[in-house]
């Protein structure tokens, strides 16, 4: 029996080849202002900043362009951000890129209205004001952020990766347009890509996750499956690009219904202390943790293997075949920051969610067998 649950996703899908030229025609339902948030090369590389900038125009908005985004954007950036939005009176947010620009275009959002730091808000769900309207067009088939409730902001005081989440941030439209992702380079379209595998697979493991987060989950994974190695092979491949733009977005809806567990938690250390790539920390975990889960989750980390091939050896050779070493020791040469990162892990919420409970010792030893390679 199907047990209860709820799903919330408001977020409008645009999806398809060109939509990216409908973005004033959009955009302009929701104000005549905006602030285009990105970063200083996808969105230039894809071409999406020009046409977005044509469209609005054509639309009779006004923009204003915010591109300083820099990779896991800072809590500093996003209230320098907000700052622009507020003092050129914008009225719509357009984040355009990667999970990091829709992240800032989100935060940037709540901080147009409110007052106060992003430390504030961290684990507040409603606001004094409402957010600024979030318009939202990937770039990389990796984050899912254009249908999710999370701005992921890194807290440089703390070192710490933590998550503003909110229903009102959820972005009112989504343009999803696979061209804007063949400029991808191979490396970014393997760590952007495993990135929205590890979210397929944290959100079917959660304790949060439901019948339909698990149908959105596995989905996601068999086209991953199918369609990231064509796309990494050649990146000029359409029918894979949006093949893996869809698989992404289906895991982004899967997580905003039931978040991420152990692998995330692991991951953003890696990614604070030691600059590894989100997606890329997350791949090199993934085995390990899996290997870990499927003492108290068997069923669902089989069903998992099944999908690439049987086995979680199968699966690690899936992601070094795209040249993701899932030796630890490879990416984090030295081990003095171990204990430190532990530390982090230990203090997010993602391990409530977690399948099988975790404590201290057990990060330690995933720690351990990722750095030798080892399943257990």
């Amino acid at each position: 029996m199907i047990q209860d649950f709820g799903f919330y996703m408001p977020t409008e899908v645009v999806f398809g080849k060109g939509v990216v030229d409908r973005a004033g025609e959009v955009a302009v339902r929701y104000g005549k202002r905006a602030l285009i948030v990105t970063g200083k090369h996808s969105a230039r590389a894809s071409g999406a900043l020009a046409r977005v900038e044509a469209s609005l125009s054509e639309a009779g908005m006004a923009s204003i362009l915010f591109d300083r985004v820099t990779p896991n954007p800072s809590i500093e950036l996003v209230a320098e951000g907000a700052g622009v939005a507020r003092e050129t009176e914008a009225d719509l947010i357009v984040a355009i890129g990667g999970g990091s620009p829709m992240d800032a275009g989100k935060a940037m959002a709540i901080f147009a209205t409110n007052e106060g730091s992003a430390r504030d808000y961290f684990g507040v769900k409603t606001y004094a004001r409402p957010p600024l309207p979030i318009f939202a067009i990937p770039t990389t088939a990796g984050t899912g952020s254009e249908v999710t409730e999370y701005a992921i902001l890194t807290d440089l005081q703390s070192k710490d990766k933590k998550s503003l989440a909110s229903p009102t941030i959820f972005p009112k439209v989504a343009l999803a347009d696979p061209e804007l992702t063949c400029s991808m380079s191979p490396e970014i379209t393997v760590d952007t890509g495993i990135d929205a595998l590890t979210h397929a697979v944290e959100s079917y493991l959660a304790n949060r996750s439901t019948a339909l987060s698990d149908a959105l989950a596995l989905e996601s994974m068999g086209i991953i499956r199918r369609s990231l190695k064509r796309a990494w092979e050649d990146g000029q491949d359409l029918e894979a690009r949006g093949d893996m733009l869809y698989g992404s977005m289906l895991a982004g809806m899967a997580i905003a219904q039931t978040g991420t567990t152990m692998l995330h938690a692991m991951g953003y250390p890696l990614t604070v202390f030691h600059g590894i790539a989100h997606g890329r920390a997350n791949g090199i975990l993934l085995p390990y943790v899996l290997a870990f889960d499927r003492v108290d989750a068997g069923e669902k980390v089989g069903r998992i293997a099944e999908i690439f091939g049987g086995t979680l050896e199968a699966l690690r050779d899936f992601e070094e075949e795209m040249g993701l070493s899932t030796d630890l020791s490879e990416a984090l040469p030295e081990t003095d920051t171990l204990d430190e990162m532990t530390d982090h892990v230990m203090r997010t919420k993602n391990l409530a969610n977690n399948p099988r409970p975790v404590v201290r010792a057990d990060v330690e030893t995933i720690w351990r067998r990722a750095l030798s390679r080892s399943l257990g």
